[in-house]
């Protein structure tokens, strides 16, 4: 516990801007200031990537990310749908994981059928 509150401690004494700012925010958080905040605290030709699903106005400054030359990225987390790149019996659990990590990622997956 010492060692969590010596790390918040030190932490706490950092200033300046971030390279780089990541918001995955749900949809009712769109009233919040703090998608705001993030714009202001990105340092010049900073980078943003909003990945999240704020509905509504989320006040960006236009003046500051043209003063600052920010990058602004938006996307979805993931595309609709999934595809199964393989069914195994339980037997088969070695191939399945051998599959997974070659095959699996967002969207494609393996499976069990006992």
């Amino acid at each position: 516990m010492a060692a969590i509150a010596a790390a918040a401690k030190e932490m706490g004494s950092v200033r300046g801007e971030v390279d780089a700012y990541f918001d995955i925010s749900p949809p009712h958080a769109g009233a919040s200031p703090h998608i705001k905040a993030g714009v202001m605290s990105l340092r010049q030709y900073g980078r943003m990537s909003l990945m999240g699903g704020a509905a509504g106005d989320v006040g960006f400054l236009y003046f500051t990310i043209m003063r600052k030359g920010l990058t602004l990225r938006g996307t979805f987390m993931a595309k609709a749908g999934a595809e199964c790149v393989g069914v195994y019996g339980l037997e088969e659990w070695e191939e399945a994981f051998r599959v997974a990590g070659e095959e699996g990622r967002m969207g494609r997956f393996c499976a069990f059928d006992a």
